[in-house]
């Protein structure tokens, strides 16, 4: 027994002869007795078939339905009814407990938006559990959430209300994700699935999917509840995933030059075709969901804002910066257990701090006169944007901040006749850049100017 998700037909395999089905209908039983018709909102589906002999097609099923037999009844074709088809779906097995009611799921990681208190917080809305989870509002946003721990099919949702008290929830929805930073909402057809609760605290309301989702965290939101929003529950399904497959051509870019974009390019394959969209490192770029992606950066602050930079050798000016930008392939919502597959490429620009300025001083009685002159930024610095002096007198170490355009700049309130290690580094977007050599200076006996 199955749950059919998809159904893909060709037309004949022989080069000469033109035949194939260009529209059909699909029966489907348990018992090879009692046949139904496929339907949709009480309408039976005539599903579009081939235009040619050797192009596959693939029709999802909006509604996953269980058989163990199909027919396709063919209601148009070109010559003759000739067809080759192959079905997609899921084991009708897949109802098992995803690990909440056994504990097989931690509680960490199980969390909700609020809790009512600290004996109704999120781990104890486990199903057939001493307590239940409460949320501290009564509010349509309130959720409760589960990390499967990996990317699973979910099939059914069990619910109960409180062990002790008379509060149960009457309605909810439910959302999912792959990555707990983007959303989907649970929906059939077009209209988001308002899913019945319960009527009372103790019995258990399962819910069957009419279409099977793929993912790894499940929000439950309670719509409507019968005096609190408490609830315990559980999740069916299992290990088995529809998955595409995203691969990009390049793992890594090296950019050297400003404003001198690379191309990067994500292959997508799967059936039916998956979605596609880019990110970088993690955030979704609006409007990137095409298989090519130029990447570029337009200036050291540009890079040394928006990339990972780090410096292997505090002696050497060297700064790698990285970015990460993923391709992901998502199967469209309609597909029943559909996946996500992702594929990165790591971005790079190789920049550097500053040189070591050169630094001149002239000795008072109480106070140091420092001049300096800053090195020219290269188009892998750009511009500086500040200076560090380090003052040591034997016994105390001094850090002075000061404007990269302050020279000269005077270090007061200094002793008399006092040796003094001064010296100097300039920053820039990157980093702190490298420090000049000291200077050994002694400040002038009293009396002298």
């Amino acid at each position: 027994m199955f749950y059919v998700c998809a159904v893909a037909t060709q037309g004949i395999n022989w080069r000469h002869i033109i035949e194939y089905v260009t529209n059909y209908k699909v029966m489907y039983s348990k018992d090879d007795i009692q046949w139904t018709t496929y339907n949709e909102s009480g309408v039976e589906k005539n599903f579009p078939g081939n235009v040619g002999n050797r192009k596959a097609v693939t029709n999802s099923i909006t509604n996953p339905f269980k058989a163990k037999f199909v027919r396709i009844l063919p209601t148009g074709y070109v010559s003759h009814k000739t067809m080759r088809v192959d079905f997609k779906g899921l084991p009708s097995a897949c109802t098992s407990s995803l690990g909440l009611e056994n504990s097989q799921i931690p509680d960490n990681q199980i969390t909700s938006h609020s809790s009512s208190d600290d004996y109704h917080t999120a781990p104890r809305g486990r199903l057939y559990g001493n307590s239940s989870w409460c949320s501290s509002n009564t509010s349509n946003s309130e959720y409760i959430q589960v990390d499967l721990g990996q990317i699973k099919t979910v099939t059914g949702i069990a619910t109960q209300g409180d062990k002790a008290l008379d509060k149960w929830v009457t309605s909810y929805k439910v959302r999912y994700s792959f990555d707990n930073r983007y959303w989907n909402e649970y929906k059939e057809g077009q209209f988001s699935k308002v899913f019945v609760g319960n009527t009372n605290r103790k019995d258990v309301i399962v819910q069957w999917l009419s279409r099977p989702i793929a993912a790894r965290y499940v929000r439950i939101l309670p719509q409507a509840w019968h005096n609190g929003t408490c609830v315990r529950f559980d999740l069916y399904g299992c290990d088995i995933v529809n998955l595409p497959k995203a691969a990009v051509d390049i793992p890594q870019v090296v950019l050297s030059t400003p404003k001198s974009p690379k191309t990067i390019a994500c292959g997508i394959l799967g059936e039916p075709t998956p979605d596609l969209q880019w990110f970088n490192d993690g955030t979704k770029i609006n409007g990137a969901t095409q298989s090519t992606l130029q990447v570029q950066f337009t200036s050291t602050e540009d890079v040394a804002s928006k990339y990972n930079c780090t410096r292997q050798d505090p002696n050497t000016r060297a700064a790698v910066c990285n970015t990460f930008y993923t391709c992901r392939a998502t199967y469209p919502n309609y597909v029943a257990s559909g996946g996500i597959d992702e594929s990165s490429v790591k971005v790079t620009v190789n920049l550097n701090v500053p040189q070591a300025p050169f630094v001149t001083a002239v000795p008072f009685q109480r106070y140091i006169r420092l001049s300096w002159i800053l090195p020219n930024p290269t188009v892998k610095e750009g511009a500086i944007s500040g200076c560090l002096i380090e003052l040591n007198n034997q016994s105390s170490i001094m850090t002075i901040s000061a404007g990269h355009q302050a020279s000269p700049f005077t270090l007061t309130n200094l002793k008399p006749y006092t040796n003094y290690d001064v010296r100097m580094s300039v920053k820039n977007m990157v980093g702190q850049g490298l420090w000049s050599k000291y200077l050994h200076i002694k400040t002038t006996i009293a009396g002298n100017t």
